[in-house]
């Protein structure tokens, strides 16, 4: 919210209450986020850091050929810069099957958001810090698209102030160690994102063409007065501004006015007719923006 003051000369009667337009739906912004490195641990090899190697993820049990069962869990770790200060509305984690054990059996693999962590050994895991929901599919086995609703888990990362997040792929502990649960996932999964950033106005208010400064701005006798703002939305949304003005002296006589939605960091303007203003009086006024979604403060 940007504000300021100006002091009417003009003749006019009381502060009419302003009708506001209603703002159209908003459309949020969306982004495929890929993961800026992988790993797997292995129970097999404990203490072992399996850091990005060619090949799938590999996702549960296997037998050896002597008869020995080890497990393996997976972590991607994504880069969350592009999601910052953002109002975030989901966040899917897209996956695809490579290799599947038993077609026959239910998709239980688990996502968990953990601690950061780009190079985990079995013995010295990331501690878990919130499960995800899903996996769902509505495609065959394997399926080029499992997916799993990761909102909540990056809304904490985020409300945390974290820059990345690493998120496990793993079967629930009763089932990690049967090989017909055993599944193969590609090296690069999507978080597939949308989301909003809130929309600013720049410090350039006028009235009557003049800029904004400490000392009012007075509007000569018998005309109007012409505000102007500019908005700017870093995800390139239109933007409707709203107008607020009221009477020093009674800051309880809010006015209010929304714009036409134009694009950013084009100059909006409301003129106030000479009516709706009482002479020899000093007014302060705001200026805000709204891209139909979220307005700024």
């Amino acid at each position: 919210m940007v504000s300021n003051v100006f002091r009417l000369l003009a003749a006019a009667v009381g502060v009419s209450a302003a009708v506001a337009l209603a703002p159209p739906a908003a459309a949020a912004s969306g982004i495929d986020i890929g993961p800026t490195t992988w790993a797997y641990t292995d129970s097999a090899a404990p203490t072992s850091k399996f850091v990005a190697p060619p090949g799938d993820v590999p996702v549960g049990a296997q037998t050896y050929a002597s008869g020995t069962v080890h497990s393996t869990r997976a972590y991607f770790t994504f880069d969350l810069t592009a999601l910052a200060g953002a109002s975030v509305s989901t966040v899917y984690l897209l996956a695809r099957e490579k290799t599947v054990a038993d077609c026959t059996t239910t998709r239980t693999q688990q996502l968990w958001l953990t601690d950061t962590a780009t190079s985990p050994t079995w013995a010295k895991p990331p501690a878990e810090r919130k499960a995800t929901t899903g996996p769902v599919t509505a495609e065959p086995c394997p399926s080029s698209r499992v997916v799993w609703n990761a909102t909540d888990v990056i809304r904490t990362a985020l409300a945390g102030g974290a820059k990345k997040a690493t998120l496990e792929l793993r079967l629930p502990a009763a089932q990690e160690g049967d090989p017909a649960l055993y599944r193969t996932f590609d090296h690069a999964p999507l978080l597939e994102a949308t989301y909003n950033r809130p929309p600013t106005v720049q410090p350039d208010l006028r009235v009557n063409g003049k800029a904004c400064g400490s000392t009012p701005i007075v509007a000569g006798r018998g005309s109007g007065v012409d505000l102007s703002a500019t908005p700017s939305d870093a995800d390139r949304d239109q933007i409707s501004v709203e107008f607020d003005w009221w009477p020093v002296r009674f800051p309880d006589q809010v006015a209010v006015i929304h714009s036409l939605y134009y694009v950013s960091d084009v100059p909006q303007r409301w003129s106030i007719p000479q009516e709706s203003l009482t002479d020899a009086t000093t007014y302060a006024w705001r200026a805000r923006a709204d891209d139909k979604a979220l307005t700024s403060r």
